[in-house]
C-alpha cells in the first residue's frame, strides 16, 4: 500500500463514485483506479497547508 493512503481516506459517494479525502484539509479527489490513483494524492500532500 502506497504511503499517502496514510494521510486520505477512501469513501463512495451516493452516486457510487470512488473517491479520497485529504483527512487534513478535507480535499478530495476521484479515484479512476482500483489498483493506485496516487499521483493527485501524492502531488497534493507536497502542496497541503494543513498537512503537520
Amino acid at each position: 500500500m502506497a504511503a499517502c493512503w496514510n494521510h486520505f481516506t477512501k469513501f463512495v459517494t451516493k452516486e457510487e463514485e470512488k473517491r479520497a479525502r485529504c483527512n487534513a484539509c478535507d480535499v478530495t479527489y476521484v479515484m479512476k483506479s482500483t489498483l493506485g490513483s496516487t499521483t493527485n494524492s501524492n502531488n497534493h500532500l507536497k502542496t497541503c497547508l494543513k498537512r503537520p
